[in-house]
Protein backbone atom coordinates (compact mmCIF):
# COMPACT_ATOMS: atom_id res chain seq x y z
CA UNK A 1 0.00 0.00 0.00
CA UNK A 2 1.29 3.14 -1.13
CA UNK A 3 1.99 5.81 2.33
CA UNK A 4 -0.01 8.70 1.25
CA UNK A 5 1.75 10.93 3.87
CA UNK A 6 5.05 11.60 3.46
CA UNK A 7 7.59 13.62 6.06
CA UNK A 8 10.76 15.08 6.28
CA UNK A 9 12.57 16.94 9.46
CA UNK A 10 15.48 18.48 10.47
CA UNK A 11 16.67 21.17 13.37
CA UNK A 12 18.05 24.37 11.95
CA UNK A 13 20.19 27.03 13.80
CA UNK A 14 18.07 29.76 12.83
CA UNK A 15 15.08 31.61 14.66
CA UNK A 16 11.63 30.15 14.08
CA UNK A 17 10.54 33.80 13.12
CA UNK A 18 13.00 33.84 10.01
CA UNK A 19 12.13 30.20 8.62
CA UNK A 20 8.78 31.31 8.98
CA UNK A 21 9.05 34.19 6.81
CA UNK A 22 10.38 32.68 3.97
CA UNK A 23 7.68 29.86 4.00
CA UNK A 24 4.95 31.93 4.23
CA UNK A 25 6.39 34.38 1.66
CA UNK A 26 5.29 32.69 -1.91
CA UNK A 27 7.93 35.17 -3.20
CA UNK A 28 11.11 33.67 -1.29
CA UNK A 29 9.84 30.09 -2.00
CA UNK A 30 11.61 29.47 -5.14
CA UNK A 31 14.93 30.19 -3.41
CA UNK A 32 14.39 27.34 -1.14
CA UNK A 33 12.54 24.90 -3.42
CA UNK A 34 14.93 21.31 -3.40
CA UNK A 35 13.22 19.86 -6.48
CA UNK A 36 13.57 22.96 -8.50
CA UNK A 37 9.67 23.00 -9.32
CA UNK A 38 9.50 26.46 -8.53
CA UNK A 39 10.02 29.17 -10.94
CA UNK A 40 8.59 32.32 -9.76
CA UNK A 41 5.65 34.42 -7.51
CA UNK A 42 4.93 38.05 -7.90
CA UNK A 43 5.67 40.34 -4.40
CA UNK A 44 2.99 41.20 -1.71
CA UNK A 45 1.37 37.76 -1.82
CA UNK A 46 2.48 36.70 1.96
CA UNK A 47 0.06 34.42 3.99
CA UNK A 48 -1.90 36.01 6.88
CA UNK A 49 -4.74 33.36 7.06
CA UNK A 50 -6.61 30.47 6.33
CA UNK A 51 -8.38 31.19 2.98
CA UNK A 52 -5.77 33.15 1.53
CA UNK A 53 -4.92 32.05 -2.09
CA UNK A 54 -1.23 32.89 -3.51
CA UNK A 55 0.03 32.47 -6.88
CA UNK A 56 2.81 30.22 -8.00
CA UNK A 57 4.47 30.11 -11.49
CA UNK A 58 6.05 26.73 -11.60
CA UNK A 59 9.40 25.63 -14.20
CA UNK A 60 7.14 24.69 -17.19
CA UNK A 61 5.49 28.14 -16.97
CA UNK A 62 2.40 27.22 -15.58
CA UNK A 63 0.07 28.73 -12.50
CA UNK A 64 -1.17 27.39 -9.95
CA UNK A 65 -3.45 28.47 -7.29
CA UNK A 66 -2.40 27.83 -3.91
CA UNK A 67 -5.52 27.39 -1.42
CA UNK A 68 -4.07 28.12 2.49
CA UNK A 69 -6.07 25.39 4.49
CA UNK A 70 -4.06 25.61 7.73
CA UNK A 71 -2.01 28.59 9.26
CA UNK A 72 -0.84 29.55 12.67
CA UNK A 73 1.47 32.42 12.37
CA UNK A 74 4.74 31.58 13.06
CA UNK A 75 3.80 27.67 13.77
CA UNK A 76 2.30 26.20 10.62
CA UNK A 77 1.24 26.70 6.94
CA UNK A 78 -0.78 23.92 4.74
CA UNK A 79 -2.21 24.50 1.14
CA UNK A 80 -3.56 22.57 -1.17
CA UNK A 81 -2.71 23.66 -5.05
CA UNK A 82 -4.97 23.33 -8.20
CA UNK A 83 -4.91 25.02 -11.83
CA UNK A 84 -6.51 28.65 -11.85
CA UNK A 85 -10.01 28.18 -11.46
CA UNK A 86 -9.72 24.76 -11.40
CA UNK A 87 -11.08 21.95 -8.41
CA UNK A 88 -8.15 20.85 -6.35
CA UNK A 89 -6.56 17.49 -6.98
CA UNK A 90 -6.89 16.37 -3.16
CA UNK A 91 -2.93 16.85 -2.71
CA UNK A 92 -1.45 19.14 0.46
CA UNK A 93 1.45 21.04 1.22
CA UNK A 94 2.32 21.76 4.87
CA UNK A 95 5.20 22.84 7.30
CA UNK A 96 5.54 23.05 11.22
CA UNK A 97 7.65 25.07 12.46
CA UNK A 98 8.51 24.68 16.35
CA UNK A 99 10.90 27.14 18.40
CA UNK A 100 12.78 24.64 20.79
CA UNK A 101 13.86 28.10 22.84
CA UNK A 102 17.84 28.05 22.20
CA UNK A 103 17.96 29.84 19.10
CA UNK A 104 17.73 27.30 16.83
CA UNK A 105 13.83 25.28 15.51
CA UNK A 106 12.58 22.10 14.63
CA UNK A 107 11.32 22.01 11.24
CA UNK A 108 8.93 19.40 9.69
CA UNK A 109 8.00 19.29 5.79
CA UNK A 110 4.68 16.97 4.93
CA UNK A 111 3.28 16.10 1.50
CA UNK A 112 -0.34 14.83 2.14
CA UNK A 113 -1.86 12.95 -0.56
CA UNK A 114 -4.87 11.21 0.69
CA UNK A 115 -7.42 13.00 -0.56
CA UNK A 116 -5.86 13.10 -4.24
CA UNK A 117 -8.39 12.24 -6.54
CA UNK A 118 -6.87 12.80 -10.09
CA UNK A 119 -5.25 9.39 -11.67
CA UNK A 120 -2.86 11.56 -13.57
CA UNK A 121 -1.30 13.06 -10.36
CA UNK A 122 -1.13 9.30 -8.76
CA UNK A 123 2.39 8.90 -9.83
CA UNK A 124 3.99 11.92 -9.52
CA UNK A 125 2.60 11.47 -6.13
CA UNK A 126 4.02 8.78 -5.23
CA UNK A 127 7.63 10.06 -6.59
CA UNK A 128 7.47 12.91 -3.80
CA UNK A 129 9.41 10.78 -1.16
CA UNK A 130 10.76 12.23 2.22
CA UNK A 131 14.46 12.26 0.31
CA UNK A 132 12.38 14.57 -2.32
CA UNK A 133 11.04 16.60 1.12
CA UNK A 134 14.25 16.81 2.70
CA UNK A 135 15.62 18.33 -0.57
CA UNK A 136 13.61 21.20 0.52
CA UNK A 137 14.39 21.49 4.02
CA UNK A 138 18.01 21.33 3.50
CA UNK A 139 17.76 24.03 1.22
CA UNK A 140 15.48 26.31 3.52
CA UNK A 141 17.75 25.36 6.30
CA UNK A 142 20.74 26.52 4.42
CA UNK A 143 19.11 29.65 3.08
CA UNK A 144 17.85 30.58 6.82
CA UNK A 145 20.62 30.12 8.88
CA UNK A 146 22.89 32.42 6.10
CA UNK A 147 20.54 35.09 7.05
CA UNK A 148 20.79 34.39 10.84
CA UNK A 149 19.53 36.61 13.17
CA UNK A 150 18.46 39.56 10.25
CA UNK A 151 14.93 40.74 10.31
CA UNK A 152 13.45 38.27 7.64
CA UNK A 153 10.73 41.08 6.78
CA UNK A 154 13.05 43.22 4.76
CA UNK A 155 12.35 40.90 2.12
CA UNK A 156 8.91 40.88 2.90
CA UNK A 157 7.47 42.63 -0.38
CA UNK A 158 10.33 40.38 -2.09
CA UNK A 159 12.03 43.51 -3.81
CA UNK A 160 14.11 46.33 -1.50
CA UNK A 161 12.04 49.39 -0.46
CA UNK A 162 15.35 51.19 1.00
CA UNK A 163 18.93 50.94 1.14
CA UNK A 164 20.93 48.14 2.60
CA UNK A 165 23.86 46.92 3.62
CA UNK A 166 26.31 45.11 1.19
CA UNK A 167 27.60 43.02 3.68
CA UNK A 168 28.69 39.58 1.51
CA UNK A 169 29.46 39.54 -2.31
CA UNK A 170 29.68 36.51 -4.68
CA UNK A 171 31.29 37.55 -7.80
CA UNK A 172 30.87 34.25 -10.85
CA UNK A 173 32.97 34.31 -13.57
CA UNK A 174 31.71 32.24 -16.57
CA UNK A 175 35.05 31.01 -18.14
CA UNK A 176 36.42 29.61 -21.61
CA UNK A 177 39.99 31.15 -21.77
CA UNK A 178 42.09 30.38 -18.71
CA UNK A 179 44.06 34.49 -20.06
CA UNK A 180 40.76 35.55 -18.58
CA UNK A 181 40.49 33.73 -15.48
CA UNK A 182 44.87 34.79 -15.14
CA UNK A 183 43.53 38.40 -15.63
CA UNK A 184 39.95 38.50 -13.86
CA UNK A 185 40.60 36.86 -10.96
CA UNK A 186 43.52 38.96 -9.63
CA UNK A 187 41.82 42.19 -10.73
CA UNK A 188 38.61 41.16 -8.95
CA UNK A 189 40.21 40.70 -5.47
CA UNK A 190 42.42 43.80 -6.26
CA UNK A 191 38.95 45.73 -6.34
CA UNK A 192 37.68 43.87 -3.07
CA UNK A 193 40.74 44.96 -1.12
CA UNK A 194 40.71 48.70 -2.26
CA UNK A 195 36.59 49.28 -2.30
CA UNK A 196 37.05 46.78 1.29
CA UNK A 197 34.08 44.79 -0.02
CA UNK A 198 33.95 41.54 1.37
CA UNK A 199 34.34 39.55 -1.73
CA UNK A 200 34.37 35.69 -2.80
CA UNK A 201 34.89 34.64 -6.44
CA UNK A 202 33.74 31.67 -7.91
CA UNK A 203 35.09 30.66 -11.68
CA UNK A 204 32.38 28.94 -13.77
CA UNK A 205 34.82 27.14 -15.95
CA UNK A 206 33.59 25.30 -19.44
CA UNK A 207 36.76 23.20 -19.24
CA UNK A 208 39.26 21.29 -17.69
CA UNK A 209 41.62 23.58 -18.79
CA UNK A 210 40.32 26.37 -17.74
CA UNK A 211 39.38 24.68 -14.17
CA UNK A 212 42.93 23.84 -13.79
CA UNK A 213 43.94 27.88 -14.21
CA UNK A 214 41.29 28.48 -12.01
CA UNK A 215 42.06 25.80 -8.67
CA UNK A 216 45.71 27.24 -9.21
CA UNK A 217 44.24 30.72 -7.96
CA UNK A 218 42.30 29.08 -5.69
CA UNK A 219 45.02 27.50 -4.16
CA UNK A 220 46.57 30.64 -3.27
CA UNK A 221 43.62 32.89 -1.76
CA UNK A 222 40.54 31.21 0.11
CA UNK A 223 38.45 33.69 -1.70
CA UNK A 224 38.31 31.83 -4.75
CA UNK A 225 36.73 28.53 -5.49
CA UNK A 226 35.89 26.76 -8.42
CA UNK A 227 32.47 25.32 -9.52
CA UNK A 228 32.52 21.69 -11.55
CA UNK A 229 33.03 21.66 -15.03
CA UNK A 230 29.85 20.76 -17.05
CA UNK A 231 29.19 17.82 -18.23
CA UNK A 232 29.17 17.82 -22.46
CA UNK A 233 30.09 22.10 -21.99
CA UNK A 234 26.56 22.43 -20.51
CA UNK A 235 27.41 25.51 -19.36
CA UNK A 236 24.08 27.23 -18.62
CA UNK A 237 23.19 24.62 -16.42
CA UNK A 238 26.57 25.31 -14.41
CA UNK A 239 25.88 28.79 -14.21
CA UNK A 240 22.47 28.05 -13.29
CA UNK A 241 23.71 25.73 -10.14
CA UNK A 242 26.27 28.72 -9.24
CA UNK A 243 23.70 31.35 -8.66
CA UNK A 244 21.57 28.87 -6.87
CA UNK A 245 24.03 28.00 -4.64
CA UNK A 246 25.50 31.15 -3.98
CA UNK A 247 22.48 32.83 -3.22
CA UNK A 248 22.01 31.45 0.24
CA UNK A 249 25.51 32.62 1.69
CA UNK A 250 25.47 36.14 -0.26
CA UNK A 251 23.57 39.39 0.33
CA UNK A 252 24.46 40.47 -3.75
CA UNK A 253 25.23 38.10 -6.26
CA UNK A 254 27.48 39.73 -9.10
CA UNK A 255 28.45 38.08 -12.92
CA UNK A 256 30.66 38.95 -15.51
CA UNK A 257 31.03 38.13 -19.54
CA UNK A 258 32.75 34.97 -20.33
CA UNK A 259 34.18 37.51 -23.03
CA UNK A 260 36.71 39.41 -20.37
CA UNK A 261 35.63 42.54 -21.66
CA UNK A 262 34.05 43.63 -18.12
CA UNK A 263 36.41 45.76 -15.96
CA UNK A 264 36.71 44.95 -12.31
CA UNK A 265 37.25 48.49 -11.51
CA UNK A 266 33.72 49.52 -12.35
CA UNK A 267 32.23 46.97 -9.60
CA UNK A 268 31.93 49.10 -7.23
CA UNK A 269 29.51 51.50 -9.47
CA UNK A 270 27.58 48.43 -10.10
CA UNK A 271 27.11 47.72 -6.17
CA UNK A 272 26.46 52.28 -5.33
CA UNK A 273 23.50 51.90 -7.84
CA UNK A 274 22.22 48.48 -6.45
CA UNK A 275 22.96 49.77 -2.72
CA UNK A 276 20.22 52.73 -3.58
CA UNK A 277 17.49 50.17 -2.75
CA UNK A 278 14.82 50.32 -5.21
CA UNK A 279 16.32 48.15 -7.75
CA UNK A 280 16.74 44.48 -7.79
CA UNK A 281 19.30 43.89 -10.47
CA UNK A 282 21.71 46.47 -12.03
CA UNK A 283 22.95 46.29 -15.31
CA UNK A 284 26.49 47.62 -16.60
CA UNK A 285 26.13 49.27 -19.69
CA UNK A 286 29.58 49.76 -21.86
CA UNK A 287 30.44 48.52 -25.11
CA UNK A 288 30.75 44.56 -24.18
CA UNK A 289 27.10 44.53 -22.89
CA UNK A 290 25.65 45.20 -26.65
CA UNK A 291 27.32 42.04 -28.16
CA UNK A 292 27.83 39.98 -24.71
CA UNK A 293 26.01 41.43 -21.81
CA UNK A 294 26.98 39.87 -18.77
CA UNK A 295 28.26 42.55 -16.31
CA UNK A 296 25.29 42.25 -13.32
CA UNK A 297 24.63 42.91 -9.89
CA UNK A 298 21.71 40.85 -8.25
CA UNK A 299 20.62 40.77 -4.76
CA UNK A 300 20.36 37.34 -3.37
CA UNK A 301 16.98 37.39 -3.69
CA UNK A 302 16.98 37.80 -7.56
CA UNK A 303 19.76 35.41 -8.37
CA UNK A 304 17.73 32.50 -6.70
CA UNK A 305 14.72 33.22 -8.71
CA UNK A 306 16.58 33.69 -11.80
CA UNK A 307 18.41 30.86 -11.54
CA UNK A 308 15.98 28.57 -12.44
CA UNK A 309 15.25 30.25 -15.57
CA UNK A 310 18.44 30.83 -17.09
CA UNK A 311 18.95 28.58 -20.35
CA UNK A 312 21.52 30.67 -21.99
CA UNK A 313 24.27 31.97 -19.89
CA UNK A 314 24.89 35.25 -18.23
CA UNK A 315 23.58 37.17 -21.53
CA UNK A 316 20.16 35.95 -20.76
CA UNK A 317 20.45 37.48 -16.80
CA UNK A 318 18.56 40.79 -18.02
CA UNK A 319 16.10 39.18 -19.66
CA UNK A 320 14.79 36.95 -17.54
CA UNK A 321 15.40 39.23 -14.67
CA UNK A 322 13.00 41.42 -16.66
CA UNK A 323 10.54 38.69 -17.75
CA UNK A 324 10.49 37.56 -13.60
CA UNK A 325 8.90 41.24 -13.25
CA UNK A 326 12.06 42.32 -11.08
CA UNK A 327 12.98 45.79 -10.87
CA UNK A 328 16.28 46.38 -13.57
CA UNK A 329 18.52 49.41 -13.83
CA UNK A 330 21.65 50.02 -16.33
CA UNK A 331 24.77 52.07 -15.15
CA UNK A 332 27.41 53.40 -18.06
CA UNK A 333 30.89 51.23 -16.96
CA UNK A 334 33.71 51.39 -18.82
CA UNK A 335 34.76 48.59 -20.64
CA UNK A 336 38.75 47.02 -20.45
CA UNK A 337 40.78 47.72 -23.72
CA UNK A 338 39.72 45.24 -26.35
CA UNK A 339 43.72 45.23 -26.53
CA UNK A 340 44.15 44.04 -22.53
CA UNK A 341 43.76 40.49 -23.57
CA UNK A 342 44.62 38.35 -26.63
CA UNK A 343 41.97 37.44 -29.26
CA UNK A 344 38.90 38.19 -26.96
CA UNK A 345 37.08 37.85 -30.19
CA UNK A 346 38.68 35.25 -32.57
CA UNK A 347 39.19 35.75 -35.89
CA UNK A 348 38.01 39.68 -35.74
CA UNK A 349 40.22 43.04 -35.86
CA UNK A 350 39.97 44.99 -32.90
CA UNK A 351 38.88 47.95 -34.76
CA UNK A 352 36.20 45.76 -36.87
CA UNK A 353 34.70 44.55 -33.97
CA UNK A 354 34.75 48.06 -31.98
CA UNK A 355 32.53 49.77 -34.76
CA UNK A 356 30.33 46.70 -35.04
CA UNK A 357 29.75 46.82 -31.22
CA UNK A 358 29.42 50.70 -31.10
CA UNK A 359 26.64 50.12 -33.89
CA UNK A 360 24.77 47.91 -31.72
CA UNK A 361 25.07 49.89 -29.06
CA UNK A 362 23.69 52.82 -29.94
CA UNK A 363 20.62 50.65 -31.65
CA UNK A 364 21.91 52.42 -35.46
CA UNK A 365 21.58 49.06 -36.92
CA UNK A 366 17.73 49.69 -36.26
CA UNK A 367 17.98 52.95 -37.98
CA UNK A 368 20.24 50.92 -41.09
CA UNK A 369 17.74 48.64 -41.41
CA UNK A 370 15.08 51.25 -42.43
CA UNK A 371 16.45 53.23 -44.64
CA UNK A 372 17.86 50.39 -46.73
CA UNK A 373 14.30 49.22 -46.93
CA UNK A 374 13.29 52.87 -47.66
CA UNK A 375 16.06 53.17 -50.79
CA UNK A 376 15.30 49.92 -51.64
CA UNK A 377 11.60 50.87 -52.25
CA UNK A 378 13.36 53.75 -53.93
CA UNK A 379 15.67 51.48 -56.54
CA UNK A 380 12.49 49.54 -57.44
CA UNK A 381 10.56 52.95 -58.55
CA UNK A 382 13.89 54.34 -60.23
CA UNK A 383 13.77 50.70 -61.98
CA UNK A 384 10.62 50.83 -63.29
CA UNK A 385 11.06 54.37 -64.35
CA UNK A 386 13.84 53.28 -66.35
CA UNK A 387 12.35 49.83 -67.88
CA UNK A 388 8.97 51.42 -68.80
CA UNK A 389 10.68 54.40 -70.50
CA UNK A 390 12.94 52.20 -72.41
CA UNK A 391 10.88 49.69 -73.61
CA UNK A 392 8.65 52.62 -75.29
CA UNK A 393 12.03 53.77 -77.01
CA UNK A 394 12.90 56.85 -75.27
CA UNK A 395 16.43 56.53 -73.93
CA UNK A 396 18.98 59.73 -73.05
CA UNK A 397 17.37 60.94 -70.21
CA UNK A 398 17.13 57.86 -68.62
CA UNK A 399 20.84 56.87 -68.85
CA UNK A 400 20.79 59.11 -65.82
CA UNK A 401 18.63 57.55 -63.94
CA UNK A 402 20.11 54.37 -64.68
CA UNK A 403 23.03 56.05 -62.50
CA UNK A 404 20.84 56.58 -59.94
CA UNK A 405 19.38 53.78 -59.45
CA UNK A 406 23.09 51.88 -59.48
CA UNK A 407 23.86 54.38 -56.41
CA UNK A 408 20.55 53.29 -54.71
CA UNK A 409 21.14 49.63 -55.46
CA UNK A 410 24.69 50.01 -54.25
CA UNK A 411 23.45 52.29 -51.28
CA UNK A 412 21.57 49.05 -50.20
CA UNK A 413 23.67 46.52 -50.83
CA UNK A 414 25.94 48.78 -48.27
CA UNK A 415 23.57 48.97 -45.53
CA UNK A 416 22.40 45.57 -46.13
CA UNK A 417 25.73 44.01 -45.85
CA UNK A 418 26.54 46.02 -42.47
CA UNK A 419 23.73 45.22 -41.22
CA UNK A 420 23.88 41.37 -41.92
CA UNK A 421 27.59 41.73 -40.79
CA UNK A 422 26.28 43.03 -37.23
CA UNK A 423 23.87 40.71 -36.60
CA UNK A 424 26.44 37.76 -37.18
CA UNK A 425 29.30 39.31 -35.09
CA UNK A 426 26.66 39.82 -32.35
CA UNK A 427 25.49 35.67 -32.48
CA UNK A 428 28.99 34.74 -32.11
CA UNK A 429 29.73 36.36 -29.82
CA UNK A 430 26.43 35.80 -27.80
CA UNK A 431 26.97 31.99 -28.80
CA UNK A 432 30.35 32.40 -26.91
CA UNK A 433 29.16 33.92 -23.85
CA UNK A 434 26.68 30.86 -23.63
Amino acid sequence: MDERIVHASRVVQAPAATIFELIADPARQPEWDGNDNLAIAAPGQRVHAVGDVFVMTISNGADRENHVVAFEEGRAIAWRPSEPGAAQPGHEWRWDVEDLGDGTTRVTHTYDWTDLHDEQRIPRAQATTSERLLASVERLAALAEAIGDADASAWTEGTSTGPTTLARIVVLVPADDADVVDVLVPELLGTAEGAELDLEVVVVPSSTVVADAANAHAADDERVDVAPVPVASIAATTLARALREAAPRADVVVTVGAHGRNDPAELPALLVRLDEGDVDVVVGRGLAQAAAPGYVAMRAPAAAAIASRVSGGVGRIPVVAASLGLAVAGVDVEDRDAGALDDVVDGWHEWHDRVVLGLLDRRVLRIVAAVGVVLLVAGVLLGLALIVPAILGLGVLHGAIAAAALVVVGVVVTATGLGLDAVRVAGRMRSRDS
